[in-house]
C-alpha cells in the first residue's frame, strides 16, 4: 500500500507453528519502520496487536485458522478507511 509517499505491506505469514497478520515494512532493503506509516497505524491497531518490533509495524497471531482471512480483511478495511479518514481531514 502506497501512502504519502511511503509503502507498507498488508501480509499473512506462517512460522513453524503459527500463523499471523500484521503490516510491514514493504522491503527489506528499506529496513526502518516509517513515522507517517506509524502514525496512521495507531488508530487502527487494538490491543491484540503486538506493536513495532523489527520488520513490523503491527502484528498478531491467530489461534483459529478458519479466522484468518476474515481478520485479515478486517485489517484492510480499518487501514483503508484510516486512510480515508485522514485524506478527508486534510481538505
Amino acid at each position: 500500500i502506497n501512502y504519502q509517499k511511503n509503502k507498507f505491506s498488508v501480509a499473512i505469514e506462517k512460522d513453524s507453528s503459527n500463523i499471523y497478520i500484521g503490516v510491514k515494512v514493504h522491503s527489506y532493503k528499506e529496513p526502518g519502520l516509517k513515522e507517517d506509516i506509524i502514525k496512521l497505524l495507531n488508530n487502527v491497531f487494538d490491543n491484540s496487536y503486538k506493536i513495532g518490533v523489527n520488520y513490523w509495524y503491527g502484528w498478531k497471531y491467530i489461534d483459529n485458522y478458519g479466522q484468518v482471512y476474515s481478520n485479515f480483511e478486517l485489517l484492510l478495511n480499518k487501514i483503508n478507511q484510516e486512510i480515508e479518514r485522514l485524506s478527508e481531514n486534510k481538505k
